[in-house]
């Protein structure tokens, strides 16, 4: 009796301690995802500095 509740704790370790990682494999598109839009976010922003400091030394020329 008392060997089979042992195992039955260790089982419930076991899930336990699976949990996160369960948790972080089904997290990882989402994060991949955000990464992702963030990357995008960035890229945009440095193309719009890119295209104003061409602005602003186009104006500077004339």
């Amino acid at each position: 009796m008392h060997q089979g509740s042992k195992k039955a704790t260790l089982v419930l370790k076991i899930l336990l301690g699976s949990l996160p990682v369960v948790g972080l494999l089904a997290g990882v598109p989402y994060f991949v995802d955000f990464l992702n839009s963030e990357r995008r976010k960035w890229q945009g922003l440095h193309e719009y500095r890119i295209h104003v400091s061409t602005y602003v030394s186009e104006l500077r020329g004339k």
